[in-house]
């Protein structure tokens, strides 16, 4: 299934400096469990669903909340990286981590659970 491939944000996070490497998982961590908080230096909401961390001043990772984890934390799902070269984020970044990867993102686990429940259905009806 697509969900379980080395995704690009994770290949773009790897060839950052180990430092900020780390930064990355403690705000994804930290915003799993608290929320974005208010240092909107490391953690931006750009849009009613859209996030983004700032590891550093010119990498950006767009994100979204997919609901809770079973543990209740909230599940992150982030779309892409990229370098962010003037003030203002560029549109095609917005719509793209808005937009497309969100929408394939959730069609893909929609198929994923309609897979799981007919092979749970097909189980039902073997016995």
């Amino acid at each position: 299934m697509a969900l379980s491939r080395v995704s690009d944000v994770e290949k773009y996070v790897t060839q950052l400096p180990e430092s900020e490497q780390k930064k990355v998982v403690a705000l994804s961590d930290s915003v799993a469990k608290m929320g974005p908080g208010r240092n909107t230096l490391k953690v931006n909401k750009l849009t009613r669903d859209l996030y983004e961390f700032k590891p550093n001043h010119l990498d950006r990772i767009m994100w979204f909340y997919d609901g809770e984890t079973p543990d209740g934390r909230g599940h992150i799902v982030m779309t892409h990286a990229f370098k962010k070269e003037k003030n203002k984020t560029p549109s095609r970044e917005l719509k793209r981590g808005g937009g497309a990867l969100r929408v394939r993102y959730i069609q893909e686990r929609e198929a994923a659970k309609n897979q799981q429940r007919r092979e749970v259905s097909a189980k039902r009806y073997v016995h």
